[in-house]
């Protein structure tokens, strides 16, 4: 029995993330993991918005690989 799958999207932040390509998710996912790094014992609320684009970057891609 396999188990139900919501084919609903996630709500997210940064909402623009569902219409981007695989390589722009990618490269913000490596820029925003960068600058959450800059960030850490500096700004933590510039930290916090960094990691926030990384964990919906991966969201979206994690959901496309999903869906398939």
């Amino acid at each position: 029995m396999h188990p139900i799958r919501s084919t609903r999207r996630p709500s997210l932040t940064n909402a623009s993330f569902w219409d981007k390509p695989r390589a722009q998710l990618d490269y913000i996912i490596k820029d925003a993991s960068e600058a959450a790094r800059a960030m850490r014992d500096h700004d933590p609320i510039a930290e916090a918005k960094y990691l926030e684009q990384v964990n919906d970057a991966v969201t979206v891609l994690g959901h496309r690989s999903r869906s398939k």
